[in-house]
């Protein structure tokens, strides 16, 4: 038993080498994003369950615009500070990041108070026709922009130092964990108090503790000599780095926030929450590739800065294959069960969730199978190559949730954003196999 053991750890490779680093953080991710998507599900089951498909649609709404809004107050800073932390560590080029951090973390805070103060004004002044139970939860929603921006902020600059899995462990465990026991505990206690409103209130709460325990953890794992230097700012070259990441995000969250918003004014909001729990549905597809890529896109920084072009297709292909063999067990699971699952979980009243679930589930697995085509691409300075794959899917995807909502309904805005999702990868892959010299996918027909 002893050999068997230090065999794989010769073969993992030693405590500081990135096989290692991969290996146990690819571990510890997968594990986190598991968990989250459990927790996400948990969540959602209360909520239906508790505050009904209105409420639950009202709350999901009101967080679709929150992460729509979220785009301008982050100001392109979550992977821009990725990619110019882990790039400057490689280099040692500490006052620079120190200089990035001071900067982006001002402009984090100012543009996230600028907006939500901009939007109440413009709900209490022509919010009138807005049912009030919306409203009041919208209100709420602009108190918890300013937190979550900054959170994630300093979550996305300890990904940059190479901490994906701390950082992974506060924003999506520790976070929906403490949302999901406050609010289960307090529904089931105080029933009186089930509402749309309420989530918000204590989702301010939460984000405003983590929000020190942040801070805390950015100040600890921070590099020393990063304390001891004197900031070094290159403002023009940031800002001119940033606003390509801003308008990529803006468009990445059109694609992805289009059909929640779409359905929200052209249906009733109800059809929000029976969408939203297929959407989560067919995110259980996703939680490989999203660990993947947390723990992937700093090494696609630093080993294209490096010029490390062999090892870099090494690892895209490995961590692609892997990724495509979590997700086809949950995939098959999801269009064989799925109908029975909703059913179980939710109640009768969201059955009609699993048309739309079948059908974003297909594109969730082609999406997967494609590989981390945005995240190589934006890692190695081909931003705005992205950006203009991501404009161009965005309005397609604004035009088909126009033609197919009115009359499909939530089935239409899934057929939209999976005709969407597979062009914006077939793209995107594209460019990356003629500008970085890499093939992403994991299907072997597409290599030479």
């Amino acid at each position: 038993m002893g050999n068997f053991f230090l065999s794989i750890s010769e073969k993992i490779g030693s405590a500081t080498s990135l096989r290692r680093q991969l290996f146990f953080g690819g571990i510890g991710n997968g594990i986190i994003q598991a968990a989250n998507r459990v927790m996400e599900l948990l969540f959602a089951v209360v909520l239906a369950r508790t505050i009904g498909s209105e409420g639950y649609g009202t709350y999901v709404y009101a967080m679709a615009i929150l992460t729509l809004l979220m785009i301008p107050g982050e100001f392109g800073t979550p992977n821009l500070l990725v990619r110019e932390i882990a790039a400057n560590e490689a280099h040692k080029k500490w006052s620079h990041i120190r200089g990035i951090l001071i900067m982006f973390m001002k402009i984090v805070l100012l543009a996230s108070i600028f907006l939500s103060t901009l939007a109440a004004i413009s709900i209490f002044l022509f919010g009138d026709n807005i049912p009030e139970t919306l409203r009041n939860t919208l209100f709420l929603m602009l108190i918890l922009l300013p937190v979550l921006t900054l959170n994630q902020t300093m979550l996305s600059a300890m990904r940059g130092f190479q901490h994906v899995v701390k950082s992974q462990a506060v924003g999506l465990l520790l976070r929906p964990l403490l949302l999901l026991i406050v609010v289960a505990i307090l529904f089931t206690i105080a029933p009186d108090m089930r509402s749309p409103q309420q989530v918000m209130i204590i989702q301010i709460a939460i984000g405003v503790l983590l929000g020190g325990y942040t801070i805390y953890l950015l100040i600890s794992y921070m590099p020393t000599p990063i304390r001891n230097v004197s900031a070094t700012y290159k403002t023009r070259e940031w800002i001119g780095s940033a606003i390509p990441f801003i308008l990529l995000s803006s468009t990445y969250l059109i694609n992805c926030q289009a059909d929640i918003l779409m359905l929200g004014i052209l249906k009733p909001v109800e059809d929000v929450g029976i969408y939203r729990v297929a959407v989560q549905g067919a995110g259980l597809v996703l939680f490989g590739l999203h660990a993947a890529k947390s723990i992937v896109a700093p090494q696609f920084a630093k080993m294209y800065a490096k010029n490390e072009i062999v090892q870099l297709q090494r690892l895209v292909t490995t961590s692609t294959r892997i990724v495509l063999l979590i997700a086809t067990p949950f995939a098959l699971l999801i269009i064989f069960a799925g109908e029975q699952l909703i059913t179980m979980l939710f109640g009768a009243q969201f059955a009609s969730a699993y048309a739309p679930l079948e059908i974003l589930t297909y594109g969730q697995f082609f999406n997967v199978a494609m590989g981390s085509v945005g995240a190589l691409l934006t890692m190695s300075g081909h931003e705005k190559v992205a950006l203009k794959i991501m404009i161009s899917t965005a309005i397609l995807n604004i035009i088909l949730n126009l033609l197919l909502i009115p009359q499909f309904g939530t089935s239409g805005a899934a057929i939209a954003t999976t005709i969407t999702l597979m062009i914006w990868n077939m793209m995107l892959y594209k460019e990356v196999k003629n500008r970085i010299g890499i093939q992403a996918t994991a299907f072997i027909f597409f290599k030479k």
